[in-house]
């Protein structure tokens, strides 16, 4: 193996140990992208953005289970906070969770103030298909983190 080579891999090596943090929350937000775009995009909004507003599209959110089966069970005018498990629904989980929902004559209001637990005691588990990683959501703190509120506004549609 040359120097260079030798050198360039020391260099890597050394960028993931000094800013392994930095690099586990930035391949979440990439990978994240394939598995819960709406939660890499809330991520990324909380690690990189301006704490302004998050508007997200409701492709996925307004087909959620989660969703539906609250929808259902609502009254029109009525607000409810809605907490649920992740196996419930690995996608949403990533995203909002617990979050407000507010059902409209013909619409749907979902939302949620973000803002990761400093702590250390909260925890996301990362469902990799083979393993399931359990991470501490203060994670995200290496980056100047600002909060924020995350936003899907939908019709319903019968």
């Amino acid at each position: 193996m040359k120097l260079r080579h030798i050198m360039f891999i020391s260099f890597m090596l050394s960028l993931i140990v000094f800013f392994y943090k930095r690099v586990i929350v930035s391949c979440i937000i990439g990978g994240g992208m394939f598995v819960s775009p709406e939660g890499a995009e809330i991520l990324r909004h909380y690690c990189f953005g301006n704490g302004d507003t998050l508007f997200l599209s409701a492709d996925y959110i307004r087909k959620s289970p989660v969703i539906i089966e609250n929808i259902k069970k609502m009254q029109v005018g009525e607000r409810r906070k809605i907490a649920f498990h992740q196996k419930e629904d690995w996608r949403l989980s990533y995203a909002l969770n617990p979050f407000i929902m507010i059902k409209k004559k013909d619409s749907v209001v979902v939302y949620q103030y973000i803002k990761f637990d400093q702590s250390g005691k909260t925890y996301t588990l990362l469902n990799l298909g083979i393993i399931t990683i359990k991470l501490h959501d203060n994670i995200v703190y290496t980056f100047d983190c600002k909060p924020f509120t995350a936003v899907c506004e939908f019709k319903i549609t019968e």
